[in-house]
């Protein structure tokens, strides 16, 4: 996908907003209306780590991001798929 500036549309429309880096997350929580606050959080709550921005670095730079977020992708979804917002998001659709 094509990189994307977060506008306060996307806060409203989504549910989640994840984050990349603690960092990230922290300047985009500064940002936001507070009642957008709750929907951020970091991939490193979910997977305990943060990941790097790949850009500028050779092919094997990219290929270690890869990875890293592919080996934390099943601790995100499985967390998401426990989560409150996941059951609260179920029950109104049901």
């Amino acid at each position: 996908g094509t990189p994307t500036q977060i506008t306060g549309k996307h806060l409203a429309e989504h549910n989640l907003i994840v984050c990349l880096t603690e960092d990230h997350k922290q300047a985009l929580t500064n940002m936001v209306a507070e009642k957008f606050v709750s929907k951020i959080v970091c991939f490193k709550d979910f997977c305990g780590i943060d990941i790097a921005d790949p850009y500028g670095g050779d092919i094997g730079v990219y290929r270690k991001t890869l990875m890293q977020i592919n080996n934390g992708l099943n601790e995100l979804i499985n967390s998401l798929l426990h989560s409150e917002i996941i059951k609260y998001k179920r029950s109104k659709n049901v």
